[in-house]
């Protein structure tokens, strides 16, 4: 039997994939677009990820592929990557969203970001790395603004927020609390 937490995830999932998104049969469904603000989904996302792709299938999608990151390489990378590394990005990333909007598949964003994360990189690295990315996403952007195809961006609680936003709450209940 599944905890109430898990019933509430599924019941997340069926909103997220029938009113949100409006999947339909036989669509593809990308999570990890049409935005890659975020380079794809944290890992911390996964249980949700897996109910979500689950429910999916169960409602017809042809496929469902999944784009993950680590946030940890981001930091990694501002912090001891070359300079000149801010204006390169993976080809594959972009061409895969464009691929995917231009088939008029469904994508969908799931944003768990640490708060705190780049707290302590030099903000004139955020935006050259921001500034480039916007740049070479233009394609990705005109698609989405265009309708194109249908996508959603939702998010998933995690502990960074829950440890922030619910200080005053039991430190094991706060994620399920948010």
């Amino acid at each position: 039997m599944s905890s109430e937490f898990e019933q509430k995830l599924e019941k997340y999932a069926e909103v997220i994939l029938k009113v949100g998104l409006n999947l339909q049969p036989k669509q593809r469904l990308l999570i990890g677009g049409p935005s890659v603000a975020y380079d794809g989904i944290s890992f911390r996302a996964a249980p949700l990820v897996r109910i979500i792709a689950k429910k999916a299938y169960q409602m017809g999608a042809r496929l469902v592929d999944v784009i993950w990151t680590d946030e940890q390489m981001r930091l990694i990378r501002f912090q001891y990557g070359p300079k000149k590394s801010l204006r390169e990005y993976p080809k594959w990333r972009i061409d895969t969203r464009l691929e995917n909007l231009k088939a008029g598949d469904a994508s969908l964003g799931i944003m768990s970001p640490n708060p705190d994360l780049l707290k302590d990189v030099d903000l004139s690295v955020i935006l050259k790395f921001s500034l480039f990315l916007i740049k070479h996403l233009k394609p990705v952007s005109n698609l989405v603004s265009q309708f194109a195809s249908n996508w959603l961006v939702i998010s998933t609680p995690n502990k960074a927020w829950a440890d922030k936003i619910l200080p005053h709450i039991p430190s094991n209940e706060r994620v399920q609390k948010l």
